[in-house]
Protein backbone atom coordinates (compact mmCIF):
# COMPACT_ATOMS: atom_id res chain seq x y z
CA UNK A 1 0.00 0.00 0.00
CA UNK A 2 1.19 3.54 -0.67
CA UNK A 3 2.74 5.69 2.03
CA UNK A 4 1.42 8.89 0.42
CA UNK A 5 -1.97 9.48 -1.18
CA UNK A 6 -2.34 11.37 -4.44
CA UNK A 7 -2.74 15.11 -3.96
CA UNK A 8 -6.20 15.54 -5.43
CA UNK A 9 -9.68 16.33 -4.17
CA UNK A 10 -11.37 13.30 -2.61
CA UNK A 11 -14.27 12.08 -4.74
CA UNK A 12 -17.78 12.57 -3.36
CA UNK A 13 -19.76 9.32 -3.34
CA UNK A 14 -23.35 10.16 -4.27
CA UNK A 15 -24.97 6.73 -3.99
CA UNK A 16 -22.77 4.29 -2.08
CA UNK A 17 -23.63 0.62 -2.53
CA UNK A 18 -24.92 -1.44 0.38
CA UNK A 19 -21.66 -3.42 0.37
CA UNK A 20 -19.68 -0.22 0.95
CA UNK A 21 -21.75 0.98 3.89
CA UNK A 22 -21.60 -0.75 7.25
CA UNK A 23 -24.78 -0.40 9.27
CA UNK A 24 -23.18 1.67 12.04
CA UNK A 25 -20.60 4.31 11.14
CA UNK A 26 -17.72 4.82 13.57
CA UNK A 27 -16.78 8.34 14.63
CA UNK A 28 -13.06 8.96 14.14
CA UNK A 29 -10.72 11.86 15.00
CA UNK A 30 -8.31 12.32 12.10
CA UNK A 31 -5.61 14.96 11.77
CA UNK A 32 -6.55 18.05 9.73
CA UNK A 33 -3.96 20.25 8.03
CA UNK A 34 -4.98 23.32 6.01
CA UNK A 35 -3.23 23.48 2.65
CA UNK A 36 -4.40 26.43 0.59
CA UNK A 37 -7.91 25.75 -0.79
CA UNK A 38 -7.93 22.25 0.71
CA UNK A 39 -7.75 20.53 4.08
CA UNK A 40 -5.63 17.38 4.21
CA UNK A 41 -7.39 14.83 6.45
CA UNK A 42 -5.32 11.84 7.60
CA UNK A 43 -6.14 9.07 10.04
CA UNK A 44 -5.96 5.38 10.86
CA UNK A 45 -8.50 2.73 9.99
CA UNK A 46 -9.42 0.45 12.90
CA UNK A 47 -8.58 -3.17 12.09
CA UNK A 48 -12.19 -4.28 12.62
CA UNK A 49 -13.19 -2.02 9.69
CA UNK A 50 -10.68 -3.39 7.20
CA UNK A 51 -11.73 -5.73 4.41
CA UNK A 52 -9.79 -6.91 1.38
CA UNK A 53 -10.13 -4.36 -1.42
CA UNK A 54 -12.71 -2.37 0.53
CA UNK A 55 -13.27 1.30 -0.11
CA UNK A 56 -12.68 3.80 2.68
CA UNK A 57 -15.81 5.92 2.89
CA UNK A 58 -16.03 8.81 5.33
CA UNK A 59 -19.01 11.06 5.99
CA UNK A 60 -18.05 14.61 6.92
CA UNK A 61 -20.28 16.72 9.17
CA UNK A 62 -23.27 14.39 8.54
CA UNK A 63 -23.30 15.70 4.98
CA UNK A 64 -21.10 14.50 2.12
CA UNK A 65 -19.58 11.02 1.89
CA UNK A 66 -16.06 10.96 0.46
CA UNK A 67 -13.83 8.13 -0.68
CA UNK A 68 -10.44 8.43 1.02
CA UNK A 69 -7.21 7.00 -0.37
CA UNK A 70 -5.66 4.10 1.55
CA UNK A 71 -2.14 4.53 2.92
CA UNK A 72 0.21 2.66 5.22
CA UNK A 73 1.09 4.79 8.26
CA UNK A 74 4.65 5.09 9.59
CA UNK A 75 3.84 2.55 12.34
CA UNK A 76 2.62 0.01 9.76
CA UNK A 77 -1.09 0.42 10.51
CA UNK A 78 -3.52 0.95 7.65
CA UNK A 79 -4.75 4.48 7.27
CA UNK A 80 -6.22 7.01 4.87
CA UNK A 81 -5.69 10.46 3.46
CA UNK A 82 -8.13 12.71 1.64
CA UNK A 83 -8.10 16.31 0.50
CA UNK A 84 -11.34 18.23 1.07
CA UNK A 85 -12.23 21.68 -0.27
CA UNK A 86 -12.17 24.25 2.53
CA UNK A 87 -15.75 25.19 1.57
CA UNK A 88 -16.94 21.74 2.71
CA UNK A 89 -15.34 21.75 6.17
CA UNK A 90 -15.47 24.04 9.18
CA UNK A 91 -12.42 25.70 10.74
CA UNK A 92 -12.87 23.53 13.86
CA UNK A 93 -15.27 20.93 15.19
CA UNK A 94 -15.67 18.75 12.10
CA UNK A 95 -17.29 15.34 12.52
CA UNK A 96 -15.90 12.34 10.63
CA UNK A 97 -17.70 9.01 10.42
CA UNK A 98 -16.01 5.95 8.93
CA UNK A 99 -18.17 3.40 7.14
Amino acid sequence: MAQEAPVMEAPIIENPSAGDIQSTPQTICPEEIAQGDYVKVTGKVPTDRLKDNSRILIRVNANYIYEAFPITCADGQEGFTMYLPTDNVKDTGNTYELF
